[in-house]
């Protein structure tokens, strides 16, 4: 009870929440297995805080405990958080790992949900967006959501796992490829 407040209380008591996170690491590094679904549930919440400066810490204990307890993490709905902040934060190392470990197990029947394939495709609708309908000061950021959303899909097609999820549905995967063909015959202006 005491990690779940301290962690998400306000900046009021940055030492509290820095012992309190520090704490949740060393339990999820050696006792991942005992970590129950209200302290998950709190990580996830203050992963999804963009404005929380523990977010980026929080975004790697998802991971990890995605890495090592990925059943709580699916069914608390940790998959689209995670890649969420990933992609809001800029973190492409992150974004990577995470979507590795996505794929890992969406290999497996069990986690294998219309779900977790949805927020993987939310990360690559940037790709749709077309750049001439945007205000000049949005081009900027769209750039970085289509670089994101690119090394999403190229992690995506370096995996069997990725090509045969992605390329089953009505030719899933062709769309890909006709997506970054439009782009990239796009002239910058």
């Amino acid at each position: 009870m005491f990690i779940i407040m301290s962690l998400e209380r306000s900046d009021k008591l940055p030492q509290e929440r820095n012992s309190a996170l520090a704490l949740l690491s060393f339990l999820i590094e050696n006792f991942t297995h005992l970590i129950p679904r209200s302290i998950i549930l709190s990580i996830l919440c203050v992963a999804n805080d963009s404005t929380d400066p523990l977010r980026t810490a929080c975004l790697k204990l998802v991971l990890q405990l995605m890495i090592h307890i990925p059943e709580k993490v699916v069914f608390c709905d940790g998959v689209q958080v995670l890649l969420n902040g990933c992609v809001e934060t800029c973190n492409c190392s992150l974004l990577q790992s995470s979507v590795l470990a996505c794929l890992y197990y969406l290999n497996d029947y069990r986690f294998r949900q219309k779900k977790t394939i949805l927020d993987l495709q939310i990360v690559l609708d940037p790709l749709l967006i077309e750049s001439k309908s945007l205000p000049p000061d949005k081009q900027s950021e769209l750039q970085v959501s289509r670089y994101m959303s690119n090394l999403v899909l190229l992690t995506i097609l370096r995996t069997w796992t990725g090509l045969l999820i992605f390329s089953g549905d009505l030719n899933g995967l062709n769309s890909y490829f006709n997506i970054l063909a439009t782009h990239s015959e796009e002239e910058p202006e």
